[in-house]
């Protein structure tokens, strides 16, 4: 969004306006220039049906609606509010919420995606993917868009400690990059460096946001080649901006 002109839209309808092209264009154009930003095509959905949701952002609504003790949990564990852990787009699950909620259309859409899954066994044909006690950091691409989710553990003996969406590729993310590209969008740096910090987990890049510096988190012990391409993009777009 643009204070000054009052423009708003994202990525796509930024560049469709931009070069006077429709949505499909913009979208293939933004694959061919920079093809390692996107890894998942978007889709243009009608807003003004809730189910219409795209799947990723369907599942979160939910996730955010039935919230019980794990986000507040979390907050008094390791310092943080739970204004700010909300504000950093931090959600919770236990047990099926999706199956329970979903509609039969979102169902469907929810299964395609992987975040329900056919049982082998058992009296119900699915189940949640994120089944168990997990803090859930919803993971975007610059666009903003939810591209997958990160479940952290609870309980103690659940494993694996992080478990991710099925099918979505870590080593090509950072974690709170989009969030960083929103403050500096937003803020006057008058000439001056605006320094990021480059974290190995989720909560090293919350805590130093918590504190007022823009972090991001590789989600690893390592930075990935792709990581490493998306960062230099991220950078060398941010300086031609004279940020």
């Amino acid at each position: 969004y643009c204070y000054s002109c009052h423009a708003s839209g994202d990525l796509f309808s930024f560049i469709a306006k931009e070069k006077n092209i429709d949505f499909s264009e913009a979208l293939s154009w933004v694959e061919n220039e920079f093809p390692f930003v996107l890894h998942q095509k978007p889709v243009q959905y009608n807003k003004n049906r809730p189910s219409a949701l795209p799947p990723m952002e369907l599942a979160k609504t939910y996730y955010k609606k039935t919230e019980g003790d794990i986000l507040n949990e979390t907050a008094k564990k390791r310092g943080y509010s739970t204004g700010f852990l909300r504000l950093a787009d931090l959600c919770e699950t236990s047990g099926n919420v999706l199956c329970k909620n979903a509609s039969p259309e979102e169902l469907e859409k929810l299964v395609e995606q992987g975040l329900i899954v056919h049982r082998r066994s058992g009296r119900t044909l699915f189940r949640d993917y994120f089944y168990t006690k997990r803090l859930l950091f919803p993971l975007r691409d610059l666009s903003h868009r939810i591209v997958g989710f990160a479940g952290r553990s609870i309980d103690e003996g659940d494993l694996p400690k992080y478990l991710y969406t099925k099918g979505m590729q870590k080593s090509r993310q950072l974690y709170r990059l989009e969030a960083v590209m929103s403050h500096w969008t937003r803020s006057e740096t008058n000439g001056e460096v605006c320094p990021l910090y480059l974290t190995e987990g989720f909560f090293d890049a919350l805590r130093l946001e918590s504190m007022g510096l823009d972090a991001v988190a590789i989600m690893g012990s390592h930075l990935s080649d792709q990581q490493l391409r998306l960062l230099d993009f991220f950078v060398n777009d941010q300086m031609e901006r004279g940020r």
